[in-house]
This record gives C-alpha cells, structure tokens and sequence, in this order.
C-alpha cells in the first residue's frame, strides 16, 4: 500500500528517461568523459516538436537551457517547458539529446497523482519523434530520484549525528584519534554516500546537512539507476519508473519510522 505525508520534506522528484548514446555509461574503474552532439538540425525540430504537443497540454512557458546552435553534453538537458501559470513552476518537462525528464516540485501530493503528468510527456515524447521523422526512442535506461529536506520541523533541531543514528539508524563512530583534533566536536559535519546494486537497479543514497530555504536541513538524496533493454514502449517505461519509485518509497518508509507521525501520513 502506497502512503503519501501531508508534511512530507520532498524538495524534487524526477523520473528520467535515457536512449541511445546517453544510455551508456563509462566501463567500471574508468572516469566518465562529455560527449557532446554537434547541433542537428534534427534536434532542434524534435525539441520545437515537443514543445508544440505539450503547449497543448498547458507547458507554454520554455526555457533554453543550452542555447540553439551551441553543442549539446549528450544526456544533458537542453530545455525545459514549465505550466502557462507564471505562478506554478511545476510539474515540469525537461528534453535534451536522448534524455526526458518529469520534474515535480512542492507541494507534492503523491506518484499517483504525478504519474499521468508523466505518461503525457512520455506520450508527447513519442508524438514529437512522429512528427520529426524520427523513430520511437528506444529506451534503455531509467532514473528515479528523490531529493528531501529534513528541516528543525521534523528534526526538533538535532545535529546531523543524532538524526542519523536516531532516526535512519545509521550509527557513525568517529574514533578518538579523529574527534579528539576537533576544536568544537558540535561542529562535525559527516557526509553518508552508499551505492549498491539492488534487484530493481543501483542504488545511491547520500545524507549530509546542509541548507534549503534559507534554513538548516538534513539533505536526503536517494536515486535509483535502472540499465536494462526497455524498449521504445510507453508502458514499459511507465512501468521501469514506478518500479524504480517503489524501491525508493520502501527505503524511505524504512528509515523515516521515527519521523511518520511528524510527516502526517495519509493513504
């Protein structure tokens, strides 16, 4: 059963897809290198493409992330197409050489209502590869990542230490030999980063205190990276996505326990 927070600490979760040359990473132990697309003529059409189908859809505002004539970092974005409604931000489009995202910002309701906004950029995706002369992309890589902020609300205040052992459960010794050297051991600031392979994909987790809003924040960042034949379908995609969301749900119902109640849980 899926449950969503009236006072949940997301900052932006987004649903990425990949196709083509910005599906494939590196080989392990070997440093990523930028690949970059001279510009094409044909992706500029597929970018104006997509921008006319979800127009339609009320995404009239665009921005130019990479200006036009100007070589595009294959798998980064090129531009980003944002509600008629100057005052809504998101849910959001974002389109570069061979990668879509959906962008969804607060207030976040749930996946279940931010899943067909999804399907309708996929849906657009497809209509402006038709009109462009293009084949369906062939997808081969999916992302879903989750970026929170636990802020004094849901903390109480507590240093970043006391959050992660009390709350997450993750129990950081430092040994003397490193604390005793600090002038101010209140002053500690650890950094967690975890990647591991999972049966849906590979996993990275990083918790670290930071700032959002112009407030102290435990920063909470969890994505899952799913590599494997998808296929140009709609429904596969669809599918991959909401497979990669559930992992992410699970871990975050599993290491929030203490901090339900504050989050006001719903279902």
């Amino acid at each position: 059963m899926s449950v969503t927070y009236k006072n949940a600490p997301l900052i932006e979760l987004i649903a990425e897809l990949r196709w083509g040359a910005a599906a494939v990473s590196p080989p392990a132990n070997q440093p990523a290198t930028l690949r970059v697309s001279m510009p094409k003529s044909k992706d500029e059409e597929l970018f104006m493409h997509f921008g006319a189908v979800v127009s339609a859809e009320g995404f009239t505002r665009f921005e130019r992330v990479i200006p036009p004539g100007f070589p595009i970092p294959v798998g980064q974005v090129a531009c980003r197409f944002r509600p008629t409604d100057p005052g809504q931000d998101a849910p959001l489009y974002q389109l570069g050489v061979g990668v879509f995202t959906a962008n969804a910002l607060p207030p976040y309701e749930s996946w279940a209502k931010f899943n067909p906004c999804v399907r309708r950029g996929i849906e657009a995706l497809f209509t402006a590869h038709g009109r462009a002369g293009l084949s369906a992309p062939d997808f081969s890589a999916a992302m879903v990542r989750y970026i929170d902020a636990f802020r004094d609300n849901l903390t109480g205040g507590a240093h970043v230490l006391d959050f992660l052992r009390d709350v997450m459960k993750i129990d950081l010794v430092i040994p003397d030999v490193v604390t005793s050297r600090a002038t101010d051991r209140a002053a500690i600031q650890p950094r967690i980063h975890i990647t591991m392979p999972t049966a849906t994909g590979l996993l990275e987790m990083s918790v670290a205190e930071g700032q959002y809003a112009n407030e102290r924040a435990v920063l909470f960042d969890m994505t899952v990276l799913i590599q494997r034949p998808i296929g140009p379908s709609i429904d596969a995609a669809m599918s991959t996505l909401a497979e990669g969301r559930q992992l992410i749900h699970d871990m975050f119902r599993g290491l929030t326990g203490p901090l339900h109640t504050a989050m006001e849980p719903t279902t």
